[in-house]
């Protein structure tokens, strides 16, 4: 489940993108996530979320959004 976060809940910045997708990925390939890989741009920002614990959900800067990304 993804829901849009407004800005004015945005907490801290808790961490930022740093990698690149792995390239096995964009070709369906089996792949496994190291340290710096994710789905978000370069660069991105991962933030905390006024009120929810970082434990259950934090948000980042998709597009024009920031979507609430939730813990498995």
């Amino acid at each position: 489940m993804t829901d849009t976060v407004s800005p004015a809940d945005l907490g801290a910045v808790l961490g930022t993108q740093v990698g690149d997708i792995p390239h096995g990925l964009l070709r369906c390939e089996a792949v496994t996530l190291t340290s710096g890989h994710g789905s978000l741009e370069p660069g991105a920002h991962v933030y905390a979320i006024d009120g929810v614990d970082s434990s259950i959900a934090i948000a980042a800067q998709v597009g024009a959004n920031y979507q609430k990304l939730y813990a498995p």
